[in-house]
């Protein structure tokens, strides 16, 4: 359950994107909660960041138009499809090949695997060239670590994605 549907005061904002149902990188989005808290964070967003571009906006709502309410949902489910077989796909490779040396816990959701090593590299570039050269999307830990943490410390976990093939 999100947030939003544990608000009892309206004082949550849910912020969702398309990128992750249509394209990587597809930074429209929308913006769910109380009515005066949405016109107050429109205000807000209007005047201090870049709003999307227009061409993409008019895209998005003819794709939108033509698929109407059924085919989004019809994308959704396929896309859905393809992102357990490919979760199913990255589980058991891990099961097959990473058993004595890490650890993780199957996703209910998103787009990655996250891998707890028992005994992280000092140096993880190599590790991380390696699974790179074997077609493993991989992101150090570290990299996701919140600001002011400290990132020089030694990260046992990688990060592994199941959505990005190339």
């Amino acid at each position: 359950p999100s947030f939003l549907s544990y608000d009892k005061d309206g004082r949550v904002l849910r912020l969702d994107s398309f990128s992750k149902v249509l394209a990587p990188g597809f930074r429209l989005g929308w913006v769910t909660g109380p009515q005066p808290l949405v016109a107050k964070y429109d205000a807000l967003a209007y005047a201090s960041s870049a709003n999307g571009c227009s061409l993409s906006m008019m895209l998005l709502g003819k794709l939108l138009q033509a698929w109407g309410p059924a085919g989004f949902e019809a994308h959704l489910r396929k896309l859905q499809g393809s992102l357990r077989a490919r979760c199913d796909a990255i589980v058991a490779a891990a099961d097959k090949h990473l058993g004595d040396v890490a650890a993780w816990t199957r996703p209910k959701a998103g787009m990655f695997l996250w891998v707890k090593l028992h005994k992280p590299p000092q140096e993880m570039s190599h590790l991380l060239t390696l699974m790179e050269e074997n077609g493993i999307v991989v992101m150090p830990g570290n990299y996701c670590k919140s600001p002011g943490s400290d990132r020089e410390n030694l990260c046992p976990y990688v990060r592994l994605s199941f959505v990005i093939d190339e």
